[in-house]
């Protein structure tokens, strides 16, 4: 259901059908229509859109926006990547578990998945240095095995893909005090997903769904420094509207327990929808105290109340002996909630990283905190969940290995006052390498 573990939130969208039982099919445009309950998407682990990858800045708290200054820098602040000296090589993935609780109900959700891979080049140019990078991020997960067990039985999801980013990203350092930097973002895959569950004593739903996404949007972003030792960052990432392709089959089986059942189909395939995915922003501060103490705080903003899905359809279940209905048709409804109002999101993220230096390797150690305003409301009001980050690595050489681990909490109380509690906890690991020439 709910709840969203945002900063290093990295950790994951993901998507779930909450297959209702079928009615009959109409023009609608109510967005409190109950058919939408069985295609609501459970954005889990994501709702910032504007946070990146990486064990190091996640390890951070997600406050690296303002001290991106590795080969996941285009993923935070494309600026950062005018930090690079040398070629480097970048691979992250993520593990992400969900645990939701309520009275009625308990879910566990998880999934393993690449998360960002890049490689990087310096250049200079009349005597400005800077980088190009060519990358891949999944922005909004989607993949993961989860049961859901309620008093009527148990409901499996078995999801794979995501919203995927390919970008082309250059940073400049056009002066010792300011850095700047843009990113050409195309948003690419989509998800498919099979879900598995119990409508009655007497009826049982098979759904498969393969959403596919494309569109193009920018990141920029700048670093100023007014002081040695102390960055002001700040980031954007334009919204765009995307093509959706949407394919849906149905199954429902019909009988006693233990008799044969009938069973009936429907199917749908969709290429007319459009899905507006938000603009989002983000400020940042970090100074340095000394070379191996880096202390940082960001806040972000990502713009959901403005996010939108368009000529979305519903799959109603069949009969016995009867045809298909028609899909209900929805012009305009938010996105991902759909049957309801969703408010903007909002991250306040504090880090400190503490490195531990010899004469052969440095141990980094991290730490750091995000209060996080979710995507879904409690009461009329958007709830804030807790997280809290971990994370260590190991420099030698040219090789940098990072992990880094997010603990994440809250609660939100539904329409029928039912609270629903949600804990998130990611683990993510990161690899680079920085190619040096050989003498």
């Amino acid at each position: 259901m709910v709840g969203v573990a945002a900063v290093f939130r990295f950790a994951v969208l993901s998507a779930t059908l909450l297959a209702l039982n079928g009615v009959d099919t109409v023009l609608a445009q109510s967005a409190d229509d109950p058919r939408l309950g069985q295609d609501e998407f459970d954005l889990q682990g994501r709702s910032s859109i504007v946070l990146g990858a990486g064990a190091r800045g996640l390890g951070m708290g997600g406050a690296f926006l303002a001290r991106a200054d590795d080969a996941t820098a285009a993923s935070w602040n494309p600026a950062g990547l005018s930090y690079l000296l040398l070629p480097e090589v970048s691979i992250v993935g993520a593990h992400n578990g969900f645990d939701t609780s309520s009275l009625f109900e308990k879910s566990r959700s998880r999934g393993t998945l690449l998360d960002f891979a890049a490689v990087a080049f310096p250049f200079r140019v009349q005597g400005v240095t800077g980088s190009v990078q060519i990358g891949y991020q999944r922005v909004i997960p989607f993949s993961e095995t989860r049961t859901i067990t309620r008093q009527r039985g148990e409901t499996k999801l078995e999801a794979q893909g995501g919203f995927d980013v390919l970008a082309f990203a250059t940073g400049w350092r056009l002066s010792r005090r300011l850095r700047v930097g843009v990113a050409l973002n195309r948003w690419t895959n989509g998800f498919y997903q099979s879900l598995d569950r119990p409508l009655t004593d007497f009826k049982h739903s098979r759904q498969q769904v393969d959403f596919s996404l494309r569109g193009f949007n920018t990141h920029v972003g700048l670093i100023v420094s007014p002081i040695d030792n102390l960055n002001l960052g700040a980031v954007g990432k334009t919204r765009f509207s995307g093509d959706v392709r949407l394919r849906k089959q149905r199954q429902d089986s019909y009988g006693m327990p233990g008799d044969p059942s009938q069973s009936t189909s429907n199917a749908i395939d969709n290429g007319d929808i459009r899905i507006d995915l938000p603009a989002a922003w983000g400020v940042g501060v970090s100074w340095r105290a000394r070379n191996s103490l880096t202390i940082s705080s960001d806040y972000t903003r990502t713009y959901w109340s403005k996010a939108w899905i368009r000529n979305f359809v519903t799959l109603e279940s069949t009969l016995p002996g009867y045809p298909p209905p028609p899909p209900a048709l929805y012009e305009k409804l938010p996105y991902p909630l759909l049957d309801s109002s969703q408010s903007d999101t909002e991250q306040l993220r504090f880090g400190v990283e503490y490195v531990i230096v010899s004469p052969r390797f440095q141990i980094p150690l991290r730490a750091g905190y995000i209060s996080d305003r979710q995507i879904f409301l409690s009461r009329g009001k958007a709830p804030r969940f807790n997280g809290y980050t971990a994370g260590t690595g190991f420099i030698l050489g040219p090789v940098a290995i990072d992990a880094a681990f997010l603990y994440e909490r809250g609660s939100i109380t539904d329409e029928s006052s039912v609270q629903i509690t949600q804990t998130t906890r990611r683990l993510i690991f990161s690899l680079i390498y920085r190619h040096t020439a050989c003498p």
